[in-house]
Formats: C-alpha cells, sequence, structure tokens
C-alpha cells in the first residue's frame, strides 16, 4: 500500500472526502460513523485553516473573509450530511417532515446575533437535533434504507 493511500485510507480524511463527494445527496442516508467523523473532519479543517490563516494573513479584515467564506462552504458540507443522517434515523419520512427538519437544520447552522431568545431557540433546536443524530440507524434490510449504487 502506497503512503498516499495510507493517509486516504485515515478515517478523518477518508470521511471528510466522501462528505464532499456526497455533497449533493439529500436522499440517501449516513450511518453514525459517517456522520460523527464528517462533522469532526470539518472542524478540524475549519481549525486548521483558521490557524494557518492566522499565520500567513496579516490584516484582520482579510482573515474574517477567508474565515467567514470557509466556515460557509464547510456549512454547506455539513448540511446534507445532516439531513442524510435524519433521514437514516428514520425521522425523515414525508415531504412535510422532510422541510420541517431542513429548516431546523438550517436555522441552528445560522450565524446569527441578536437576542438572548434567538440563541435559546439555536440551544434547544440544537439539543433536539443531537439527540436524533444520535440515534441509532434504521434497519439495513429496510428498503428504504438501501443507498442506489451500492
Amino acid at each position: 500500500m502506497s503512503p498516499i493511500q495510507k493517509v486516504l485510507d485515515f478515517p478523518l480524511i477518508r470521511y471528510y472526502l466522501l462528505a464532499w463527494q456526497r455533497i449533493t445527496d439529500y436522499k440517501g442516508v449516513s450511518n453514525r460513523r459517517e456522520y460523527w467523523w464528517g462533522i469532526l473532519s470539518a472542524s478540524v479543517a475549519i481549525g486548521l485553516v483558521l490557524f494557518s490563516s492566522a499565520l500567513l494573513i496579516q490584516d484582520p479584515q482579510i482573515l474574517n473573509i477567508v474565515f467567514g467564506v470557509f466556515v460557509f462552504v464547510s456549512k454547506l458540507q455539513i448540511l446534507p450530511l445532516s439531513i442524510r443522517r435524519l433521514r437514516d434515523t428514520g425521522d425523515i419520512k414525508n415531504k412535510k417532515t422532510d422541510i420541517i427538519f431542513y429548516l431546523l437544520v438550517i436555522f441552528s447552522m445560522l450565524s446569527l446575533k441578536g437576542s438572548a431568545l434567538i440563541s435559546f431557540l439555536k440551544l434547544i433546536i440544537g439539543i433536539f437535533l443531537l439527540s436524533l443524530y444520535t440515534k441509532s440507524s434504521k434497519s439495513p434490510a429496510d428498503p428504504e434504507n438501501i443507498i442506489e449504487g451500492q
């Protein structure tokens, strides 16, 4: 096995790349391992970009722009991952619940400044979503849980 293949097989890298490969997949499912490794790898990537940008960029305004763009792009990666995780737990069953969960996930990802009420709502929604993300997957034998092409 080549050194590059060993690096690509490391879970942090593998699941980060998998999340980018499935960025437009809102219909499939993501098991707990794929979700949590994807979240961890995105967090590590954001930390690395922030640290390296702080070392390389002296202007704080440009640093804020670079970091803001990278965080926004990372949230675009995390959104379908979150929706697929909710679909895997069986919580998204039809179009009505689809829309409700899309709105909850998007609201929880927004960077809103403002009143304590908004912060409190985000906290409650975040705890609710966390409880759903940690649920076990539906049975793999369930026909709705099979990803096309596998």
